[in-house]
């Protein structure tokens, strides 16, 4: 990744989704893609999605979450995952060209939330696999091993901090409260706004 980054034919896409649990699937997909050498915000990507008829929804899950149900207008009024998932890849793959870029999907946890519902996707259920993206960053599990970043538990006193990306952005930008927390659209942004502070081109 190092020299496609020097090389600048990196686009970030900071995504969030949310589900309604392991019967039910995912509710919506967000997501910004993010140019890290000018900071800009290249474009948004926001889409709910109506699970089948089948669905088992995990009720206690999504009312202390999200507030997504079966009846919410935007679930009764979505589109079907296959039809969002498309026009994920498409927004995913309008950014990178025909190989001139490559992009870097930035998840929260991603690799025990996010990615792994990417891969039920993909690799399971065999739908399309965006092309061109290449490399994945957990900022989670950036700030948790490195005790050298500021942002680590380490350098909190106990219990006055923990790991959730509400938490962390309430630090960075000094905002007592994440209007929106649980819609993946807000968290997407917040975990952007996280991402943008780590690398130095934007302060509290």
């Amino acid at each position: 990744m190092t020299a496609d980054y020097n090389a600048k034919r990196i686009v970030h896409f900071s995504i969030d989704v949310e589900h309604g649990g392991p019967k039910c699937g995912l509710l919506s997909i967000s997501g910004y893609a993010w140019d890290s050498y000018t900071d800009t915000i290249l474009g948004q990507f926001h889409e709910f999605i109506k699970p089948g008829p089948t669905a088992i929804w995990n009720l206690i899950g999504c009312q202390q979450s999200h507030k997504l149900h079966r009846d919410h207008p935007d679930i009764v009024n979505a589109a079907t995952l296959e039809t969002v998932w498309d026009a994920f890849v498409d927004w995913l793959e309008c950014f990178l060209g025909n190989g001139e870029k490559f992009g870097c999907i930035i998840a929260w946890n991603g690799a025990k939330c996010d990615m792994e519902e990417f891969f039920k996707l993909t690799d399971v259920r065999h739908m399309r696999k965006p092309r061109g993206v290449k490399y994945f960053w957990d900022p989670l599990d950036t700030i948790s091993k490195y005790t050298t970043c500021e942002l680590n538990k380490c350098q909190f006193p106990p219990d006055q901090y923990d790991y959730k990306c509400e938490t962390v952005w309430k630090y960075v930008t000094g905002n007592p409260l994440l209007v929106g927390a649980h819609n993946s659209l807000v968290d997407a942004k917040a975990q952007l706004d996280i991402v943008r502070w780590m690398a130095g081109v934007c302060g509290p």
